[in-house]
């Protein structure tokens, strides 16, 4: 079963230039086209039918049912949203900038729940998400070497296009952004590999 983020059509947020409040409310979020790193970026779509769910503010496309953020990673999802645009910055959490786990960090504690501040203490600290489980909105995704090497970490939106969709705080010179990525475990992503996935919310 696939989730699909349901986005706005004609709307291309060029993450180096505008910073734009984005809300899970309402059903709009932007998949950046430009800056697009190792992974490359995405470009806004719709659905493939009317269906959809905007349950706990998370505007989905499911085949069959509705599924959506729970009210913790929701918060946590709309306040990652709205930094799109935000520079990297290497050990940032929000004064100056993000890096990758500050970024999910600020974001979950926004929503009250309390996470270490490195990528791999984020992955050690769990709880783990099976590998043949559905991933859910405001699920952690990890990339690396290995279990003990995690060197990234995002935050899974939705599906669009049959792609995983986080937004991230990607790299020095990219901004925070929407961008896909393979949501198999060891399939490489640039030059890491998807590691897995955590769900703070539980």
């Amino acid at each position: 079963m696939l989730t699909r983020l349901v986005l706005a059509t004609g709307a291309i947020l060029a993450a180096a230039t505008m910073a734009v409040p984005l809300t899970l409310l309402g059903m709009v979020n932007t998949l950046t086209g430009s800056d697009s790193g190792a992974p490359g970026g995405g470009s806004a779509s719709t659905g493939l039918d009317g269906s959809s769910s905007s349950a706990g503010g998370v505007t989905t496309y499911v085949e069959g049912s509705g599924v959506a953020a729970g009210p913790v990673a929701t918060p946590a999802l709309e306040y990652a949203l709205a930094r799109i645009g935000t520079r990297y910055v290497w050990g940032g959490t929000g004064v100056d900038g993000f890096d990758c786990s500050g970024l999910v960090m600020v974001a979950y504690a926004d929503a009250g729940v309390s996470i270490p501040r490195t990528a791999q203490q984020q992955f050690d600290a769990g709880p783990m998400v099976p590998p043949d489980t559905q991933l859910l909105p405001g699920d952690l995704v990890y990339f690396g070497s290995g279990v003990s090497a995690i060197t990234h970490v995002g935050m899974f939106i939705g599906i669009s296009n049959h792609q995983a969709q986080m937004v991230d705080a990607p790299h020095p010179g990219a901004d925070v952004r929407v961008e896909p990525f393979p949501d198999t475990p060891g399939v490489l992503w640039g030059s890491e590999a998807y590691i897995g996935a955590t769900r703070p919310a539980d």
